[in-house]
């Protein structure tokens, strides 16, 4: 058929699963080729800006020009390209920040370098743009530029800082107080492939504070170096800030909320870990015992058993959970996983009390606690409240 030919096109087609499964595939080439053509901008444009921010310090450009150069370059540069953003007074104040903020600590960018090398895996779309096999140079490209000799303590652009949106640049270095916990949310966000908001969440909840804080057991029930991972996982407390909760409520109460919203509590636990279920029943000699919540962690390769406590920590909870972590060993796990861990989730608790639980058991165990903003009672709520507080009075009298 001539297609110049004026003619009406016809609405004669027939779908069948080939056809199906064909689009699938073109949508998902699409948004790949979509994807690596961001990745290409990000990685380019950052590239740009670490070079800006390095000249800019190394031409003492204020110095030379005057405190006004920034302005200046702004006007100039939004002159030269007037249909490119990123070139306010403000984002190139951020760029010489960024620089100086990174730039004079060569060793602690290399360590962050080995701590990105031992993440299992990348986003699938790097390992597209850059190669397979590329992907190691990539991240291992922290040394120094030719131009700019190591005896002059200058880094050279860590090219895996392409692996990170700007804007996710701009905000971690605002909101952190050091390198170290800048390096921490950097590898975090690469891992996790976050969005903005979620690591703007994890930086205003304290994530970095929190990991590793959690007291356990683990470094005399587990091998150092695996200790050492599940401490990075776990931490304490935990912000349930996302439930909306009474006043008063039961355990089940607060499982009922966690479980309506797992997705978030999932978030909140942090990347790897997989809903098994709730209230798993244990059948053990006759007696059913249930197991507030049971995760696997894909990551550890290990259950978790969650057990959760609207109290104050008791030292016989560590003897239930320890429990239940023992019926899981012998029952769920597999040759290839690694031992069950246990997290204790109360309302506070006193670490030498928790400490001392400890003594004597060899299945590991943390124990921390969760953060529970208060709301408002509806109105509702407030008469069940005072119904309740009447009943109790005439109960006493």
């Amino acid at each position: 058929m001539d297609s110049n030919k004026p003619h009406f096109v016809s609405s004669a087609f027939k779908k069948d699963e080939e056809y199906i499964h064909w689009l699938q595939k073109v949508k998902e080439q699409y948004r790949s080729s979509q994807a690596k053509a961001a990745m290409r901008v990000n990685d380019a444009m950052i590239e740009f800006y670490w070079k800006l921010g390095h000249d800019i310090v190394d031409l003492k450009a204020e110095s030379k020009w005057g405190t006004g150069v920034i302005e200046q370059l702004s006007l100039d540069m939004k002159t030269a390209f007037p249909d490119v953003r990123g070139f306010s007074t403000t984002n190139l104040w951020y760029v010489k920040q960024w620089y100086v903020f990174y730039s004079k600590q060569y060793s602690k960018m290399q360590r962050a370098v080995a701590e990105l090398q031992k993440l299992i895996k990348l986003p699938q779309v790097v390992g597209e743009l850059f190669g397979k096999e590329k992907l190691p140079q990539l991240v291992a490209e922290v040394g120094q530029s030719p131009k700019v000799p190591q005896a002059a303590g200058v880094l050279a652009y860590p090219r895996f800082f392409s692996l990170v949106p700007w804007g996710h640049h701009r905000l971690i270095i605002n909101k952190c107080k050091d390198i170290d916990e800048a390096i921490f949310y950097l590898l975090k966000d690469i891992d996790g492939h976050w969005s903005r908001s979620v690591l703007e969440d994890f930086i205003a909840e304290g994530l970095y504070q929190a990991q590793g804080s959690l007291p356990s057991n683990f470094d005399t029930t587990l091998p150092e170096d695996y200790s050492a991972k599940v401490k990075e996982v776990l931490k304490d407390p935990y912000d349930f800030g996302f439930l909306k909760m009474p006043l008063k409520y039961q355990e089940r109460d607060l499982e009922d909320a966690l479980t309506h919203n797992i997705t978030r509590f999932l978030l909140e636990l942090g990347k790897g870990f997989t809903f098994y279920g709730r209230q798993v029943e244990l059948v053990v000699s006759g007696t059913s015992y249930f197991l507030d919540m049971l995760f696997y962690h894909v990551r550890l390769k290990c259950y978790v058993v969650v057990e959760l406590k609207v109290t104050d920590f008791k030292p016989e909870y560590v003897g239930k959970l320890n429990f239940y972590v023992t019926a899981v060993d012998r029952l769920l796990k597999q040759d290839d996983d690694k031992p069950t861990i246990g997290l204790l989730i109360c309302k506070s608790k006193d670490n030498t009390k928790v400490e001392w639980s400890f003594d004597g058991l060899n299945k590991p165990i943390g124990v921390a606690a969760y953060d529970l903003k208060r709301f408002l009672p509806t109105s509702e709520e407030m008469e069940s409240q005072i119904r309740l507080m009447m009943d109790e009075h005439d109960n006493n009298t």
